[in-house]
């Protein structure tokens, strides 16, 4: 395989990926479909050692007042805690290059890549989290900047419907978290994924489950399966993003479920909670588990930072990764299961 991260230019604007149609700077920024969000993950630590975790979604949604939304959870991993926030707000996103604000009446979001420095990229966010009746005062001001090229997932036009998918797999990322009047610093690393798209008119879909996996040996993983109205998979794909910046996907892949969570007793469908993933042909074998089993973000949406244990080939690894569950499984088909208190 070709070392991709060696080859002059994919550091310079402007960039396409090879066999592909799109384009940087130009298809950071926003599109004219009905469907995009921008997203972000980060785990890593600050300065005292305590790890944290947070994840960041602007999106596109014509029928919120201010035309977006903001899904902002946070890990502190010192205590487990997570503090999951959905807010909507005046969104704004420019044509041609990222940058991207967000307005509530308690301030302004921003993402923007740093002009002149490709690849790079500054998040400023700021919110009240909520622990029971507590609230408390947060933002990130944080620098991110790309360790491999951007990694084309979807890019697909039929008629009637068009789907466009790029992450950025994975970014050094650097800055200060404010929590409760104190200041950390925080280093780490961070996944970006882009998607827009209009999908087609007869799509019915139950619902989705996404992976994405930083290993400490410099591979990133990208899988997911898409379920129908039956709970079949209809679709499903896994990506492999070697350290030195190559991949190459199968549909030759297993997910194994280890456990379910329900945030409540009695719940008829319940999340899987615990993954094994195995690729035979890469003999790659990893086990997936949440830190926290509630990383509930919606009623039918469960959104975690996770921690991996495993082996590529002979060598064992271990990482850290997100995990989004909108697919729950019909309890009847499993042996035992875990409840929210």
């Amino acid at each position: 395989m070709t070392d991709i991260l060696n080859i002059p230019g994919w550091k310079d604007y402007v960039y396409s990926p090879p066999n592909s149609g799109i384009l940087f700077p130009y298809d950071e920024g926003k599109h004219d479909l009905p469907f995009e969000w921008w997203f972000f993950t980060f785990n890593g630590e600050r300065e005292d050692g305590n790890g944290y975790a947070l994840e960041l979604n602007y999106q596109i949604n014509p029928s919120e007042v201010g035309g977006g939304e903001r899904e902002l959870c946070f890990v502190d991993k010192s205590n487990t805690k997570f503090y999951p926030l959905i807010k909507a707000g005046v969104f704004g996103a420019d044509y041609g290059r990222l940058n991207l604000s967000f307005e509530t009446g308690g301030g302004r979001d921003y993402w923007r890549q740093i002009p002149n420095r490709p690849f790079e990229y500054e998040i400023f966010a700021n919110a009240v989290l909520e622990d029971g009746a507590k609230r408390i005062p947060f933002d990130v001001d944080l620098e991110l900047v790309a360790l491999k090229p951007p990694m084309v997932v979807d890019e697909t036009k039929t008629e009637g419907a068009e789907s466009y998918y790029y992450i950025l797999p994975r970014l050094q990322v650097s800055g200060v978290v404010n929590k409760e009047s104190r200041t950390f610093k925080i280093n780490g690393i961070g996944w970006f994924d882009h998607q827009y798209f209009d999908p087609r008119p007869d799509l019915r879909i139950l619902g989705w489950e996404w992976f994405s996996m930083n290993l400490d040996s410099g591979m990133d993983i990208i899988a997911y399966s898409i379920f129908d109205l039956n709970s079949d998979v209809i679709r499903k794909i896994l990506f492999i993003n070697h350290p030195e910046g190559t991949y190459e996907s199968t549909e030759a892949f297993k997910v194994s479920y280890l456990d379910y969570w329900s945030p409540e007793a009695g719940d008829p469908y319940q999340f899987s909670s615990g993954w094994q993933i195995s690729v035979d042909h890469n003999d790659i074998d990893l086990t997936i588990k949440p830190i926290i089993d509630d990383q509930l973000l919606r009623t039918h949406f469960w959104e975690g930072t996770c921690v991996i244990t495993g082996h590529v080939g002979e060598t064992g690894v271990d990482g850290n990764g997100y995990v989004e569950l909108s697919y729950k499984h019909p309890v009847g088909k499993h042996q035992s299961s875990k409840h929210g208190a």
